[in-house]
């Protein structure tokens, strides 16, 4: 029965860790979306600086339920989602009129980490992970030829209807 008690409190445990990481991931999405922080003291801090924050509660929150599997697991699980939300984060700000006006000014200011209250995303994501700046250009790239796209159809049925009423007449 002892035994019994104690797998069901441990259970208990990861999955009271289990919705705080949750938690905490939506709140690390949602101060990224910002592009920084400002913490307890008001000074302004990077996203980087509240994901190390997270890790290091993640090691300690797993290290107390003696499960380094967990750890591990959660760890990754906090790298992914890390990534993820830089990366959406990121792609949103681009997706503005502003940017999609001039794709080519964008991508230049995307290639210089200038992305208004997103540079110091960017630029940590351009120093720590190219790879996601692939993607978020991608993204980008994506959007501004669907856009085009769409224009360039709504342009053609619109010479479409104009021949039309003109062979009317």
């Amino acid at each position: 029965a002892y035994t019994a008690e104690l797998k069901r409190e441990k259970l208990q445990r990861i999955t009271k860790f289990d919705a705080d990481f949750d938690n905490a991931k939506l709140l690390l999405e949602a101060t990224i979306s910002q592009g920084n922080f400002v913490d307890s003291a008001g000074k302004t801090r990077s996203v980087d600086e509240l994901a190390d924050i997270f890790r290091k509660n993640i090691t300690t929150q797993s290290m107390i339920l003696g499960d380094a599997v967990l750890q591990k697991e959660y760890s990754t699980k906090f790298e992914v989602a890390l990534r993820t939300a830089k990366v959406n984060a990121v792609t949103k700000a681009l997706m503005s009129d502003a940017n999609m006006a001039d794709p080519e000014k964008t991508l230049a200011k995307l290639k210089a980490g200038d992305l208004g209250n997103m540079s110091p995303v960017l630029q940590s994501m351009i120093t720590n992970d190219f790879e996601s700046v692939a993607k978020v250009t991608a993204n980008f790239m994506v959007a501004v030829n669907t856009r085009k796209s769409i224009k360039d159809a709504k342009i053609a049925d619109d010479k479409r209807v104009a021949e039309g009423q003109a062979i009317n007449l």
